[in-house]
This record gives structure tokens, C-alpha cells and sequence, in this order.
């Protein structure tokens, strides 16, 4: 045994990176290892935390140690000992592993909470109660991935997170899970908020009845969010297909049009309807003069009228003329330097000017359909919280980009669009 561990005085007058060495050393003894856990320096106290043996005395000094970094440290390694310990209750290291993991999860440092849940949130065979512990925790990176994840947590458990929520988030969490029963998407269906039905919809394995189906379906006229999902939802009901192909837009509905689990008379159908529509776009702007469309169109932004829904009934009809007016006017953006973003294809481009003129990010999604003609993976998708993909940052940039004087050099505008097709390519 080296003499730094026999010998209690070179604790004492060794120097920081020895007793680091010390301290993480799997053969050195318990009773050092209790000793060196009152260790001055962090660094020394941290190394004990992350000892590859768990000695008892050291744990529990350290279950207090005043920095929570080296209390997050121990409780990610506890964790880390679960799969390995013995399915008996009556096992002494069962125990032990326990009763720290159980007073870490407790503990006021965020950073030691979390460090158990990223460990845990998957486990099959995890303590039951720290599961609901920190499913029941106020702070969403702690709970979030638990609510999401744990296969440990019941329908009974979820429906009480779901009617007492320990954060704003925990809905759209549940709505994530996979397989999830028809009874917990029912609930989330009709008393969660718009974001968590939207997560609801695009999960592809959440079990909705029909029924339920049918009610959401019935709200969508208010919640263009919901459209895409809804067309795309594996499984969806002849009668479903007909209810939304008359509240989507044109574009969606060519989406119903080449899904290939609907009956080929619904096909003929719905393409039926797509011709109709086109044939009932009666654009305003026909009928008047440019400056009078462009007047009336202010007048409407002036007082509030020039919606998001606005702008997709205009999408809907194939209007692209309107739908470029519209973004011309609330987003205080030139034609020219619009038509540049059309000219260009470019999905960061559409996406910032939407963004600019203060539409969602679904709203973004449809400008790149009906202005881009993008389809498929080129679309920047919305996140799963209903946000933008870009962050207001970059989707400022590409504004500043947009607005460069008209001789901006045209490799530059190359870059762009490669960019955008996916080229390694970047400006930031």
C-alpha cells in the first residue's frame, strides 16, 4: 500500500494534486476516503464524489458539502449504481443507494436534481417514489424528461401531473409519450392548451379514438397549427379526411391528396374540391387598381384586421399576390427585397419575413409552401413548442441580408440558397 495512504500525516502535507490522485484512486480505503470528503479544496471533494466505490461515511458528509457541484457529482454516480444493485429490498447496498438518492433528489440545488433525472428518467427499475418526486418538480428540465420518458409512471400518475401540474409545460410533456393511452390524450385533448394538443397530434403512436379526433378536428378552424398534423396523422378516418378538407389550405389539402391509406374514391373526391377552390379564388385585386388594392390593404393593417387568419385564407386561395401585400405591409420590408426571398427559394429568407411581420411560425411554414414552392424537408418546420426554427438572431441577419444594396455581389446570393439547400456553407 503506497505510504501516502498509510500514513496519515501525508494528508496533511500533501499537495492538492496528490490528494486528487488519492481521492479517485478505486483502491484507496474507506476511512481515507471519509477523510479526504472533508477536504478544503472542491477539487479534492469532488474526486471522492466520483469514486468508483461508494464509502459510506465519505457519502454522507458529502450529501451536505457546501458546493452543489460536488453534491450533483455524487448524485449522478449514485444514480449511475441502480441497474447493478440487487433486486432485494433487504440488501444493505440496496438500502444505502437509496436513502442518498432519495435525500439528493430533495436537495435545493437545481444542478443535483437534474443530475439525477438525466440519469433516471428511462429507467425501468428505478425507485418509484424519486421518480414522482421529481415528476412532481417545479423546474421543467428536471420533471420534463420524467413526465416524457419514465416507463414507470402510470396512467393514474399522469392523469394527477396532468390535472395538478407542477409547471406550464407538463401537458405538452405527457403528449410526447410514447404509446399514449386513449384516455390520457382525450385529457390533454380537451382541457390542455393549444401547444400540448399540437405536440398530441405529432406524436405519431398516441392512441386518439376517433372521437376525439373529431372534436379537434372541430376546434381547428381556430388553430392553423393544428392542420398539418392533422392531415399527416397516421390511420386518419375517411370521415376525418372529409371534415378537414374543408377547413385546410390548398396546399394541405394535396397533402390528404397523395397519402396512400385513403380509399381511391375519397382521392377523387378531395381532388374535386381542390379544383373547386381554385376555381372559387375571386381575388379582390382583380377588380381594382394596384394602388387601391395596396390602400385597402393598409387600411385593414391600420385597424387591426390584417390577421394571421387573413393571411392564410389568402395562402388557401392561391393568392399570391395578396400574400406577398400582406408581408410587404406588416412587415415594413420593400416588394423588392420580398421578391428577393421568393426569387431565391430560400426557406430562412420566407421564414425571417413572416417572422418580421409578426406571424407564427405555422403561418412561416405556409409562406414557404405557397411563396417558395418548398415541399417535404426543405420546409423549416416549427419546433415543437409551436416556435420558430430560426432564433431572432438569425432571423434578423438574414433581414439585414436581404436589405444589402441591389449590387450585393451574386456569389453572395449563392451562398444563400446553398445554404439553404443544406450546404456546409454558412455566414454564422
Amino acid at each position: 500500500m503506497p505510504a501516502l495512504v498509510a500514513n496519515s500525516l501525508d494528508l496533511e502535507t500533501a499537495n492538492e494534486a496528490a490528494r486528487v490522485r488519492l481521492a479517485a484512486r478505486s483502491t484507496t480505503l474507506p476511512a481515507v476516503l471519509s477523510r479526504l470528503a472533508h477536504d478544503s479544496a472542491v477539487t479534492v471533494r469532488a474526486a471522492v464524489a466520483m469514486n468508483p466505490t461508494l464509502a459510506p461515511e465519505a457519502a454522507q458528509y458529502l450529501l451536505t458539502d457546501s458546493d452543489d457541484r460536488v453534491r450533483a457529482l455524487l448524485a449522478d454516480k449514485v444514480a449511475r449504481l441502480l441497474p447493478g444493485l440487487s433486486r432485494d429490498e433487504h440488501c444493505a447496498a440496496h438500502d444505502h443507494v437509496h436513502s442518498i438518492l432519495l435525500k439528493l433528489a430533495h436537495d435545493a440545488a437545481v444542478r443535483v436534481r437534474q443530475a439525477i433525472s438525466d440519469i433516471v428518467h428511462r429507467m425501468p427499475d428505478a425507485p418509484r417514489n424519486i421518480i414522482l418526486l421529481l415528476a412532481n418538480d417545479p423546474v421543467t428540465e428536471i420533471s420534463e424528461p420524467i413526465l416524457r420518458l419514465s416507463p414507470l409512471l402510470t396512467d393514474i400518475d399522469l392523469l394527477q401531473l396532468l390535472m395538478t401540474p407542477p409547471h406550464n409545460e407538463a401537458a405538452r410533456a405527457v403528449a410526447a409519450r410514447p404509446d399514449l393511452s386513449q384516455e390520457l390524450c382525450h385529457f390533454i385533448a380537451t382541457q390542455s392548451g393549444s401547444i400540448a394538443v399540437s405536440t398530441l397530434l405529432h406524436n405519431p403512436t398516441a392512441m386518439l379514438q376517433e372521437a376525439t379526433l373529431d372534436a379537434l378536428i372541430g376546434r381547428a378552424g381556430d388553430h392553423p397549427e393544428w392542420h398539418d398534423p392533422l392531415v399527416r396523422r397516421p390511420g386518419l378516418p375517411e370521415r376525418a379526411a372529409r371534415a378537414l378538407a374543408i377547413i385546410v389550405s390548398k396546399q394541405l389539402l394535396n397533402v390528404l391528396l397523395i397519402r396512400t391509406d385513403l380509399p381511391a374514391s375519397l382521392i377523387e373526391e378531395l381532388g374535386s374540391r381542390v379544383e373547386t377552390k381554385l376555381a372559387q379564388s375571386n381575388d379582390l385585386s382583380c377588380h381594382i387598381s394596384e394602388e387601391e388594392f395596396m390602400a385597402h390593404l393598409r387600411h385593414l393593417h391600420a385597424s387591426h384586421q390584417l390577421t394571421e387568419q387573413y393571411l392564410l385564407r389568402a395562402a388557401d386561395a392561391g393568392n399570391s399576390k395578396e400574400v406577398c401585400s400582406i408581408l410587404v405591409i406588416c412587415s415594413d420590408l420593400t416588394a423588392k427585397v420580398l421578391n428577393q426571398a421568393v426569387s431565391l427559394r430560400s426557406p430562412k429568407a420566407l421564414l425571417s419575413i413572416t417572422w418580421r411581420a409578426g406571424f407564427s411560425a405555422s403561418a412561416g411554414e405556409a409562406m414557404q409552401i405557397v411563396l417558395g414552392h418548398l415541399s417535404g424537408n426543405e420546409i423549416l418546420r416549427r419546433t415543437s413548442d409551436g416556435g420558430f426554427a430560426l432564433s431572432d438572431d438569425e432571423m434578423a441577419w438574414q433581414i439585414e441580408l436581404l436589405n444589402e444594396p441591389t449590387d450585393m455581389p451574386s456569389r453572395l446570393v449563392d451562398t444563400i440558397a446553398a445554404d439553404d439547400r443544406g450546404s456546409t456553407v454558412s455566414f454564422y
